[in-house]
């Protein structure tokens, strides 16, 4: 989190603007801007599209799926799930292979 780099962690939805950031920036912005000390619920949700899609590139993983329902003031429109996405290494021992943020984007 000290990286003071910039990466290229994708393309915004709509505008298609770069997400060019330091890994604390996209940490921040993208990963942890909701209270997922206040989840509801655990394991998935109905969002089939990303959960399917985690599972085409890593179809042997485990998913912790971390649901933030989103508020009131927004009418729910800023829900967002954090996926954690683990595998089995060599050893047997799952590590994690991917942090995947899904949200309402348009």
């Amino acid at each position: 989190m000290t990286n003071s780099n910039d990466y290229l962690w994708g393309y915004e939805d709509d505008t298609g603007f770069e997400i060019s950031l330091t890994p604390a920036e996209y940490y921040d912005e993208y990963l942890m801007d909701a209270s997922y000390n206040a989840k509801t619920q655990y394991g998935r949700t109905m969002q089939p599209t990303t959960y399917d899609f985690i599972h085409q590139l890593y179809p042997a993983a485990t998913i912790i799926e971390f649901y933030f329902p989103g508020t009131a003031q927004y009418n729910q429109m800023d829900w967002q799930i954090l996926n954690m996405v683990f595998e089995k290494d060599g050893s047997g021992k799952r590590v994690l292979v991917a942090i995947i943020n899904d949200r309402w984007t348009i």
